[in-house]
Formats: C-alpha cells, sequence, structure tokens
C-alpha cells in the first residue's frame, strides 16, 4: 500500500525526517507554552476574566439585537399578513 508520500511523489525518507522535525518543534512550543502558563498562571487568570466579561457582553448584546431583529421581522409579517 502506497503512503500519501509516495503517490504525491514524494522520497519516504525526507518526509519522515521533516515529519519528525515538526513533530518536535510543535512539542516543544507545547510544552514551552505550559511551562509559561503554569509560572504565569495568576496573570493568565485575570486576563481570561477581563476578556471573558468583554465577550459576555458582546455575546449578550449580539443575542439582544438578533432577538429583536427576528420579533421585528415575525411581527412585519404578520401585520403584512392581517392586511390581506
Amino acid at each position: 500500500m502506497e503512503s500519501t508520500a509516495a503517490a504525491s511523489g514524494l522520497r519516504a525518507a525526507p518526509v519522515a525526517a521533516w515529519a519528525t522535525v515538526s513533530a518536535l518543534v510543535w512539542n516543544a512550543i507545547l510544552v514551552g507554552g505550559g511551562v509559561w502558563l503554569g509560572t504565569e498562571w495568576p496573570r493568565v487568570v485575570d486576563v481570561l476574566r477581563t476578556y471573558g466579561r468583554a465577550v459576555t457582553v458582546v455575546l449578550v448584546v449580539a443575542a439582544v439585537v438578533f432577538a429583536l431583529r427576528r420579533w421585528r421581522r415575525r411581527s412585519a409579517r404578520r401585520d403584512g399578513a392581517a392586511a390581506e
């Protein structure tokens, strides 16, 4: 059975080497990010709390606007159907 690399005309050895390098880089980034988050956790919580409030406000406003538009659209249809 052919691999995706072989089906694409690529040699398996370089693809495997680059895949290994890619996996090592991604793991280093993720582990490093985890270590940083662990040491800066109080700061991260403060940032999340601030942005969490902002996102909540935006979502509530969006929900109210959506509900008002939908209510107005239904009212307009109902009024148009009653006029006929």
